[in-house]
């Protein structure tokens, strides 16, 4: 399991990139097809919960789907959940957050940036 420090930035939408913080996620981070949105899911404690997600911004490559995190935050270093496993990579690009949106067939996630 990987620990993780990581920073919050809200919910952003998938198909437009909209995003409360940075008013759209390209004016706080530019588009950049060599960083990685890594799509991670909350290990359940419920069998019958529907799933968790949650999406993990890094520069570079990111991590293998099947990697685990556990998540802390970087300024309170209050864990985040159980556990997260990552289930998949997308490029940070406008076409890699429609890509998002098709994996989990919802138009807008929380996303968050680890440091």
């Amino acid at each position: 399991m990987k620990r993780c420090a990581y920073m919050p930035i809200g919910v952003v939408n998938l198909i437009t990139g909209k995003n409360a913080l940075f008013g759209n996620i390209w004016s706080g981070w530019e588009e950049d097809a060599t960083a990685t949105n890594m799509l991670v899911v909350e290990d359940k404690v419920d069998a019958d919960a529907k799933p968790k997600y949650y999406v993990v911004h890094t520069c570079g490559s990111g991590w293998e789907p099947g990697t685990t995190l556990e998540l802390k935050h970087d300024q309170t270093f209050r864990p985040k959940g159980w556990g997260w496993t990552v289930v998949a990579c997308t490029p940070h690009t406008l076409a890699g957050l429609k890509q998002l949106a098709e994996i989990t067939a919802r138009k807008s996630l929380a996303f968050c940036t680890l440091k």
